[in-house]
């Protein structure tokens, strides 16, 4: 495996973690807005505690995972971009 073909991997697990990621993160944060809006919603119109209560949780709970990905995917890139900008080893044949 020569180092071309290494960084090349690299990149594209790079870039397919991150949609993979995105779309997750877009599923989380439709079901965040839902949820929030719902509570809202339930607030408005003074249903039982336990339903704004698990409401509430859903809308807590998903906006914690957007947010934990969201971390996760900036460590991910800035390692990544340490390794591909610090300086390679060459062989060089004399």
């Amino acid at each position: 495996m020569t180092a071309g073909t290494t960084l090349q991997n690299i990149l594209f697990n790079e870039r397919y973690i991150g949609i993979r990621a995105v779309r997750i993160m877009a599923v989380f944060a439709a079901i965040f807005s839902v949820s929030y809006g719902a509570l809202l919603v339930s607030m408005a119109l003074a249903v039982s505690q336990a339903v704004i209560l698990v409401i509430g949780l859903i809308a807590v709970v998903t906006i914690s995972l957007t947010a934990g990905m969201a971390i996760v995917l900036w460590i991910i890139n800035h390692l990544t971009r340490s390794y591909l900008d610090a300086p390679q080893a060459t062989s060089s044949t004399a």
